[in-house]
């Protein structure tokens, strides 16, 4: 079947593009939502930060610390995400999903498979998604990190 039927392949190789491209539209999706929180964070604490400032916090000093924060909110989420992922995804492993439902009515010698599809249980995957994770959040957190290193003291208390 394989060796004959170049059309499968094609479409199979096509199918594989398509999920590789929601990924990609899913993770730059969750770094706008990132980047978006982490920025009301910082328009929330300009006075903080201002008084950060006056006591004697270099920009630097507030870079990191607001990279760290993200990072930690990064690790958090990763984590509970890769735990849940992993659970679900051992479940499904072990249980399937039906999808004998989507083929009634069609003969089964048409099927190319079975109608129950088992998930891929894989460590690897749990923490390339954990790394994968904490990586692209504390990279999106630069951004919002950056504005509060940027923030004069003086206009910072000025502002509430």
């Amino acid at each position: 079947l394989w060796n004959k039927d170049y059309e499968l392949i094609e479409l199979f190789d096509f199918a594989v593009k398509m999920y590789n491209s929601i990924y990609v539209f899913i993770i730059i999706l969750a770094c706008f939502v990132l980047v978006n929180t982490l920025i009301m964070i910082v328009n929330e604490r300009t006075r903080e930060i201002g008084m950060m400032s006056a006591l004697g916090l270099k920009s630097r000093e507030i870079l990191y610390l607001f990279t760290i924060e993200g990072a930690i909110i990064g690790i958090l989420g990763s984590a509970l995400g890769a735990v849940m992922g992993g659970i679900i995804t051992r479940v499904f492993s072990v249980v399937g999903i039906d999808y004998s439902a989507a083929f009634e009515g069609v003969d089964s010698t048409v099927w190319l498979m079975s109608p129950i599809y088992y998930t891929v249980f894989s460590l690897e995957n749990l923490v390339f998604c954990f790394v994968l994770g904490v990586v692209i959040v504390t990279i999106a957190c630069i951004i919002p990190a950056r504005k509060a290193a940027k923030l004069e003291p003086t206009e910072a208390l000025r502002q509430i």
